[in-house]
């Protein structure tokens, strides 16, 4: 009766030996299926991904409220967008009526405002938080262009709270 219990573990009531001597190893099995799961997760991340993100940004010392808004495409292995294109909306901070609006669009890596340009965007900028009634602050200026280049770049591109020197971020949102 030894001999015909060898197989059976204590509180089994099977007599066949265990699973990983019988099938070649269970362990390579799970190594297997871990590695096409490992593939089809990997192959997943390599998808394109449309995005929507929204940002407001307060310049203190220029007196102005910047809310940035754009939509565009993260190709499939890229962490940032290549071409988008949005808004970009100025007011002062004490909610004048009057606001300024500008399209923004990102083409091959270069902001423009507006569809073909200008190329010195700092200028642009100037004089759009000028027409909304703000005394532009240089640095704050050069960081809202690098925001403004984030929110079009999409939601890993665009700064959050703690990852600006000169502006306030009031508030971002994305949706993808």
């Amino acid at each position: 009766m030894a001999a015909r219990n060898a197989g059976v573990r204590k509180g089994t009531h099977e007599s066949f030996p265990p699973i990983e001597c019988a099938t070649g190893g269970l362990r390579a099995r799970h190594r297997r299926c871990l590695v096409s799961l490992l593939v089809a997760l990997t192959g997943a991340c390599q998808r394109d991904y449309s995005f929507h993100t929204v940002a407001v940004y307060e310049a203190p010392r220029s007196g102005c409220v910047v809310r940035m808004e754009a939509n565009g495409t993260v190709r499939g292995g890229d962490d940032v967008s290549r071409a988008s294109r949005g808004t970009l909306m100025i007011h002062d901070d004490r909610g004048a009526d009057h606001a300024v609006s500008q399209e923004i669009v990102l083409r091959e890596g270069e902001v423009l405002f507006g569809e073909r340009g200008p190329r010195v965007q700092s200028d642009a900028l100037f004089r759009l938080m000028t027409e909304a009634g703000c005394a532009p602050f240089p640095r704050e200026v050069d960081e809202l262009l690098a925001a403004t280049e984030g929110v079009l770049r999409g939601p890993k591109g665009t700064f959050m709270d703690g990852q600006t020197k000169t502006l306030k971020v009031r508030s971002t949102t994305f949706d993808r």
